[in-house]
């Protein structure tokens, strides 16, 4: 099948080992954006790593043809993005406590 994108996605937050293996399996299923490029990017240079290195494994065992980078820094990262994902989080559990509450 031939590449039908040649999108750029940054994925801001790419390090949650919560969020990002799930966004890289929905790039996976859908084959609209076979041929394009996800940048991973999170300020947790650790966390970063290895939800890249998952993510790669996932690629390949899928034979996707996505290509996956990753990055600390965002001002490099976000040049000539077609979409940005925003996905961070500060004070997740007091925050989202909130959520629940304030809707009561």
């Amino acid at each position: 099948m031939a590449p039908a994108s040649n999108k750029k996605i940054v994925f801001l937050g790419g390090g949650s080992t919560q969020f990002a293996p799930l966004l890289i399996a929905d790039f996976i299923k859908t084959k609209d954006l076979y041929g394009s490029t996800i940048v991973l990017v999170d300020v947790n240079e650790e966390k970063l790593k290895l939800v890249h290195s998952l993510g790669q494994r996932l690629i390949e065992h899928c034979d996707a043809e996505l290509k996956l980078e990753y990055s600390t820094d965002c001002t490099e990262a976000l040049p000539g993005a077609d979409f940005v994902i925003i996905s961070v989080e500060v004070n997740r559990f007091p925050l989202w406590k909130l959520d629940q509450s304030i809707p009561k």
